[in-house]
């Protein structure tokens, strides 16, 4: 039979190699500091993290300030973006990927990065965050957004992938506040407006909104005030409304419902175009507020 001092010996050597499925995990996270504290430089290059090198794919690293520059094709476990800018070589296809934890990002912009983020996304109060200059946050995981607004411009893309879920859980804005051509939210997965105050409030869209997957306004005000279209299935919940506002909008397709039979859910129309296909289906009551109903076939 083993000693009890063996045996503390052996599981303190298997703690020490730190062996996670073969990956050694540091008890610190890697925090942004840039070339000489500068704030600045290559994420790709060990001495600009706090730790040494760089974060790896089971680490989760941490921008606060400064600017983090994607250099090259980059992996690491998760983010904690609080501030300060991540950006990218110009004219290069280069990528962060997140795959292994959850990120959470309450401050910053993503300017011209490209991220492709896997895994649960918490986005939440704290400083201001955008979205400019061509970047592209391509979310295949479930994504939590509370409702304070991100600013996006550039051309730049966020994509909710066919396995993606976006949850809204209160009034924001997702703006076009920023320099150059609006935005586009893609959603080939779920987007879910879960929560909200009702009334004047609403969860804004001014992104350019299509939709090829499930749109579920469930609670509250949904406006979609950037353009856009959708063959995609909307849901409508009672109570609740999908607004149309201020740039056109073509539904080609999919069905508007009410998520309950006889429900009170409304597509309320205004100040815009919206044109309806013949094959675009559907129960939830239509309310013309302003502009125009456009009924082709």
């Amino acid at each position: 039979m083993r000693s009890h001092r063996s045996f503390c010996r052996r599981i303190l050597a298997v703690t020490a190699a730190g062996l996670l499925g073969g990956a050694i995990v540091r008890a610190d996270k890697p925090v942004w500091a840039g070339s000489g504290g500068s704030g600045t430089g290559g994420a790709s290059s060990s001495g600009n993290w706090s730790t040494g090198s760089k974060p790896g794919k089971s680490e989760t690293a941490q921008v606060s300030s400064g600017k983090a520059t994607i250099d090259s094709v980059l992996e690491f476990g998760a983010l904690e973006f609080t501030g300060g800018t991540i950006d990218a070589i110009a004219g290069n296809s280069l990528t962060l990927s997140l795959s292994t934890a959850a990120s959470t990002w309450t401050g910053g912009e993503f300017s011209g990065a490209t991220l492709n983020i896997n895994q649960p996304l918490t986005i939440g109060a704290g400083a201001a965050k955008k979205v400019t200059t061509g970047s592209d946050l391509n979310l295949s995981g479930s994504t939590s957004w509370t409702g304070e607004d991100i600013g996006t411009g550039g051309g730049s893309q966020i994509k909710n992938a066919s396995t993606g879920t976006f949850t809204a859980s209160s009034d924001g804005k997702i703006a076009h506040d920023q320099a150059g051509t609006r935005a586009t939210f893609r959603n080939d997965g779920t987007f879910t407006k879960s929560a909200g105050a009702g009334g004047t409030s609403a969860t804004e869209i001014e992104a350019t909104f299509n939709n090829f997957g499930t749109l579920n306004a469930n609670a509250g005000n949904l406006k979609l005030s950037g353009g856009g279209s959708s063959s995609g299935s909307v849901n409508i919940g009672n109570g609740a409304k999908l607004q149309i506002a201020s740039n056109d909008y073509a539904f080609s397709g999919g069905a508007i419902n009410n998520t309950t039979a006889g429900g009170t859910g409304k597509l309320e129309l205004g100040g815009a175009i919206t044109t309806f296909s013949s094959t675009t289906s559907g129960d939830a009551e239509l309310a013309v507020a302003g502009g125009t109903a456009k009924f082709d076939g």
